[in-house]
């Protein structure tokens, strides 16, 4: 973005392409850690649910996690499915095996939206094919756990202080944790929120 005055100006670090699953790591609050599950995944030949509220990093998790499959033996196709996806996209049963010695794995972040039948034919076609078969969803589906995501506070102010990093201007740790509270966690309702705050503060 270029100011009037022909300066490039800053991104704001709250902006989505700062905050998306994929451009922050998962921060790692309590329980098992990145290794820990990578080996959970290997034992249960990439079976495996991650359970959390709206916000709480599942998707992130999960962008986290696919790099590092291919160290476990898992080649991983990815699905990210939106609100009323009721079924898989077209054509993904026609998937290649990946590399040899390697097992496929369908991640599907947003298995809720699927209609009962779906989730059935989804699950029937991976133990037929011996793929693994990872979702994440806001409850227990039945699927080995892997990971239950959930915020903090003191989470919230970590996430904070890697985005604004070295910048001049940020927002007080007072206006991050009623933030928080107000969206009761949910932290891409935070980032949301704070990006109005910090374009008004650098104004």
């Amino acid at each position: 973005m270029v100011e009037s005055s022909g300066r490039i100006r800053p991104v704001n670090p709250l902006s989505t392409s700062c905050v998306r699953p994929g451009a922050l790591a998962y921060q790692f609050a309590t329980g098992p850690r990145l290794e820990q599950l990578l080996e959970l995944l290997r034992d249960t030949a990439g079976w495996g649910q991650i359970i959390g509220p709206h916000g709480s990093g599942k998707s992130t998790l999960v962008r986290t996690l696919l790099p590092r499959l291919p160290d476990v033996g898992l080649w991983p196709f990815v699905f990210d499915l939106h609100d009323r996806q009721r079924r898989m996209p077209t054509g993904w049963q026609q998937l290649s095996s990946g590399p040899r010695d390697v097992r496929p794995v369908i991640v599907v972040d947003g298995y809720e939206q699927l209609s009962v039948l779906a989730r059935w034919n989804l699950r029937r076609t991976c133990r037929a094919r011996d793929w693994g078969l990872v979702i994440t969803a806001h409850r227990s589906i039945g699927f080995p756990m892997l990971y239950r995501t959930h915020t903090t506070p003191v989470l919230a102010e970590a996430l904070m202080q890697q985005l604004f990093d070295d910048r001049a201007i940020s927002i007080p740790s007072s206006q991050i944790q009623d933030s928080f509270q107000r969206h009761r966690g949910n932290m891409r309702d935070v980032f949301m929120e704070l990006f109005d705050r910090y374009e008004n503060l650098r104004r």
